[in-house]
Formats: C-alpha cells, structure tokens, sequence
C-alpha cells in the first residue's frame, strides 16, 4: 500500500535520438549538471559529450513547464570544480 501513495523516483535525465536508425546505439560517457534554486526559479545547467555514430542528433530532456534555453559559460564546470575541490591538510 505505501508503495501506491509514494512518488516513484526517475532514473533518467533524458534520451538521444538520432535522426535515422544507425546499428550502434548513441551513449553518453560523460555528464555533469548543476540544479539551483533562486527566486522561486530552478536553473538547470548540463554539459554532455555523446559518442555515436553521425553528427545530428536530439536530446529529449522531460522539463515540467516550457525552458528558457540560454547558453553558460564554457568554464563554469571547471570553476565549480575548482572551488569546490577538497582542502588537502598535510601533517
């Protein structure tokens, strides 16, 4: 009964469709994403490498209203990584 009233958890961000049908299937070996929250708004932010064959793909991503599509800067993952690295404390 309790798994009826409880809200399924979804385990996937999204899926690529190529145009056409191709033998190998599209993948993605790398992804990282920062989620913020501020005034109310949620901010999505995802860099995403795809390996497969050919070059002209879609990448379907269930939002819960219509995004704002705006480019981020190219080092925002690396100053994040940055910052946000671990302080080694050598004894």
């Amino acid at each position: 009964m309790l798994l009826l009233i409880q809200p399924l958890q979804a385990l996937a961000d999204g899926k690529v469709f190529a145009p056409e049908a191709f033998r190998e299937t599209i993948n993605i070996p790398d992804q990282r994403a920062l989620i913020c929250w501020s005034n109310g708004t949620e901010r999505l932010v995802i860099e995403t490498r795809f390996r497969g064959e050919g070059s002209n793909f879609a990448w379907v991503v269930p939002v819960p209203s219509q995004p704002v599509i705006e480019a981020a800067s190219s080092g925002l993952f690396p100053t994040l990584g940055y910052l946000f690295q671990p302080e080694l404390v050598h004894k």
